[in-house]
């Protein structure tokens, strides 16, 4: 380093900075300007002595002085020149990918690169002692590590997050050093989160004058030999709760490169057993095979689904699906290169307090799908539904099947709209018997609604169902003209939970009175003595009876079928979601429910370092199904080895309770996804108190657990991606070359001229410094105490 050479020197602000301008001398005209106000502003005053006004007349000239300085910026510089000093940093990309052996004499691309690195030490040795660069090697596909070349390891990275680790490296660039590039060696097959978009990673080195290259290895067309079957997806249906007895769907997506067109078989377990499941390719339902065979159909993206049925098991379950050998049960398809990616595992909630509510109508607007929307917005109802068309069992269901699961599946709940006798039977042979003998015998509800086909209208008097609905129905057309529902006080009184449709302690009058009127109705006939009128219109027609008891189930008849007219606004909205929420309850004797917590996971299945972080719903239900507002509710994670996550998702003594947030009386929360890096099965626990309306305290625990897996994408994707990295290249001001190459490229920053001396400038004081100075906090202080002390003085001389 030279010696220091130190000047003088001013650093004016504009319009003082060019002595031709006028402005430049007002500094002048200035001084004289105050000297002369001074003395003729005290010349004659009482107590204005010669010594004072000098006295103050200088504190005013210092002042101004002070102003001047801090306006001319005067500075002693120093400056020294020194060798410039350069960086050079080679990253190395460690991924399971680079362990691919298409190189030269079968050599993996990880191996190639190091050979190419080691052949480049003599180069990066002249380099820093003839330029001056230092050369930083580094490892990169998760996470960013040093890279030492007498012990390199092997390529062991989950995936290569590009994006991720340009952003890491942005830490080790020297502000004193200037950028000679950033190198990449990669096979250029990114598998990152894209939290961090590699390209926009890339374009942030450009604008620091640190040009990215890249350096490819691998062969593009590596794929082509590729043979596996691979299980890269899952998720069960229906969600969030599997209903007891009932059927899960389980749907996987399948990757099948040298298999196309070649026979898989599937296998569904449950808590590790077997079940019985037929298979099929994801919308040919009619191609469902029972001994879980399907084709696979192209090389990527296969959708198979799994139907098991009746769900046996209760809580919380594991599901796995395992892909195999038609011809060897439990084995491999024959030729198979990876044999881990054959098994895939979720979880799945079964539960039996939820309610399945089966709705069947023909195809029209409005009423139907308002009420399945309405009904399925509870998170606690499962609505299927059936829109059926024509009215013979050739046209419809030309294979005469059970369309409607009677015979497999239990419904809670029961709709029929504006449908015949011979839509239903087409639907479902034998449907009319089958539901009635459902409420009867197993306790489910029905109801059937108004419409061009329903009640006597439509025949349904010589029908099975003629038994349970409390009417003696005729043919009669139905009534076309507006009706208002009228409560009955029976009605009020006996089936208060849903016909009391206002908020607690409003009465329930004037929010029927509130609603529009439905828009004609159908005509149920005579009520008989089983029968209980819980609403009319103003004439006294019947528009909604009740069967309270039918054996074991409950029995509705509604005359109306435009319920949804009510929907005018929030409130109306509200009442009319009410009626059809608590109805639909109340049918299936579910008004009564066990208070009790409850936790909703959004998925049960994440790759390491997810793109976003676990969602969840938690909250504590009331006896009404719905969830308490004063509910206490702490969420806390347990990694795959049962130690409680702290804080930073470490292990630790005590959890760390997540954060939850409540909107629209929905409370939910998230697992940063930074907490979920070691691959397992994570447990969430939910520990939940709260006090229902009698005053009763709840406290419950919940858990639900999840899977973290192992993205195994580094071993599905096996040819390098030189386009890739050539727009990497682009983005971030630099080229992309074949591996080969680097060394060429080395020798060429090796060869180029050696640098100039580069200057170091220092400033005292620094008037232009953005941080802290003690110098520009002493000047202000002494500028403003100027200004205290000839205030002061004037004021103690009686010169203000």
């Amino acid at each position: 380093m030279n010696p220091l050479n130190i000047h003088f020197e001013l650093d004016p602000y504009y319009p003082f900075n060019d002595p031709a301008r006028p402005a430049f001398w007002l500094a002048g005209l200035g001084v004289l300007l105050l000297v002369a106000v001074t003395l003729a502003a005290y010349r004659g005053a009482r107590g204005a002595s010669g010594p004072r006004v000098l006295t103050l007349l200088a504190i005013r000239l210092l002042a101004f002085l002070l102003a001047l300085t801090a306006l001319f910026r005067p500075s002693l510089v120093g400056v020294e020149t020194d060798k410039a000093k350069g960086l050079l940093i080679l990253a190395l990309d460690d991924s399971k990918s680079m362990a691919t052996a298409d190189e030269a004499d079968g050599q993996t691309r990880f191996a190639r690169a190091l050979a190419h690195l080691e052949a480049a030490k003599p180069i990066l040795t002249r380099l820093e002692e003839e330029h001056g660069v230092e050369a930083r090697l580094v490892r990169f596909s998760n996470k960013v590590q040093p890279l030492q070349l007498e012990s390199p390891g092997a390529p062991e990275g989950i995936l290569t997050d590009f994006g991720g680790s340009l952003k890491t490296m942005e830490d080790l660039r020297d502000p004193a050093s200037e950028m000679l590039g950033l190198m990449i060696l990669s096979d250029g097959i990114d598998t990152s989160s894209r939290r961090v978009p590699p390209k926009a990673a890339a374009a942030a080195w450009r604008r620091l004058e640190s040009p990215v290259h890249t350096f490819w290895y691998g062969s593009p067309a590596a794929d082509g030999a590729r043979r596996d079957v691979g299980l890269v997806d899952i998720r069960t249906e229906p969600t969030p709760r599997v209903p007891h007895g009932g059927e899960m769907r389980v749907t996987v997506e399948v990757d099948a490169p040298g298999y196309v067109q070649s026979r898989v078989r599937f296998k569904l377990l449950v808590n590790g057993e077997p079940v019985e499941a037929t298979a099929y390719p994801a919308g040919e339902e009619g191609a469902a095979n029972k001994n879980g065979e399907v084709v696979m159909r192209q090389s990527e993206g296969n959708l198979v689904v799994l139907r098991h049925r009746p769900v046996q098991a209760m809580g919380e379950v594991q599901v796995t699906v395992v892909a195999c050998d038609p011809a060897r049960d439990n084995e491999p398809l024959p030729g198979e290169q990876n044999r881990l990616n054959n098994r895939i595992t979720t979880f799945a909630q079964v539960a039996k307090e939820g309610l399945s509510v089966l709705l069947v109508d023909k195809q029209r607007a409005w009423e139907p799908q308002i009420v399945a929307d309405t009904l399925a917005l509870d998170r606690n109802i499962t609505v299927y539904t059936a829109w059926l068309r024509g009215d013979r069992a050739d046209q419809g269901n030309p294979e005469n099947r059970d369309l409607l699961d009677l015979q497999k599946r239990f419904y809670d709940v029961i709709i029929l709209g504006d449908i015949t006798p011979q839509q239903l039977e087409s639907a479902s042979p034998g449907a009319a018997a089958k539901i009635e003998e459902m409420v009867a015998e197993r306790g489910a509800g029905f109801l059937m609604m108004g419409g061009y086909a329903s009640f006597g209208n439509g025949g349904w008097q010589n029908t099975p169902l003629a038994r349970m609905l409390p009417l003696t129905m005729a043919p009669a057309p139905p009534v076309e003209e507006m009706a208002r529902m009228v409560p009955t006080a029976e009605g009020l009184r006996l089936c208060a939970y849903f016909m009391s449709i206002a908020e607690p302690g409003k009465d329930s009058r004037q929010a029927w009175d509130s609603l529009r009127e439905l828009e004609g109705y159908s005509r149920l006939g005579k009520m008989t003595g089983d029968g209980t009128l819980l609403a009319n219109n103003a004439k006294g027609d019947p528009l909604l009876v009740a069967k309270l008891n039918h054996g074991r189930g409950r029995v509705l008849a509604f005359a109306g079928d435009t319920s949804h007219r009510w929907i005018r606004d929030k409130a109306s909205r509200n009442l009319h979601h009410r009626f059809w929420q608590r109805l639909a309850r109340w049918l299936a004797r579910h008004e009564q429910q066990d208070s009790k917590a409850f936790l909703e996971l959004d998925t049960r299945r994440l790759a390491v370092l997810p793109d976003r972080g676990l969602g969840l719903r938690v909250g504590v239900n009331g006896p009404d199904g719905k969830p308490l507002e004063n509910a206490s509710l702490k969420v806390t994670l347990v990694n795959p080895e049962g130690k409680p996550l702290g804080p930073g998702g470490q292990p630790a003594a005590a959890a760390q309770a997540l954060p939850l947030k409540t909107d629209m009386g929905e409370t939910r929360g998230e697992v940063d996804p930074a907490w979920l890096t070691t691959p397992g099965i994570y447990t969430v626990r939910l520990e939940a108190q709260a006090k229902i309306p009698d005053g009763a305290e709840i406290k419950d625990t919940v858990e639900a657990r999840f899977e973290v897996f192992q993205d195994d994408r580094e071993l599905t994707r096996l040819s390098s991606d030189p386009r890739f990295l050539e727009g990497l290249a682009q983005e971030g001001g630099g080229t992309a070359r074949r591996g080969e190459e680097l060394l060429e490229h080395l020798r060429s920053l090796a060869s180029r001229p050696k640098e100039t001396d580069r200057k170091i400038t220092s400033r005292h004081p620094d008037w232009k410094t953005t941080g802290w100075s003690p110098f520009l906090m002493i000047y202000l202080l002494a500028f403003l105490s100027l200004l205290c002390v000839e205030w002061a003085l004037r004021r103690m001389w009686g010169l203000a």
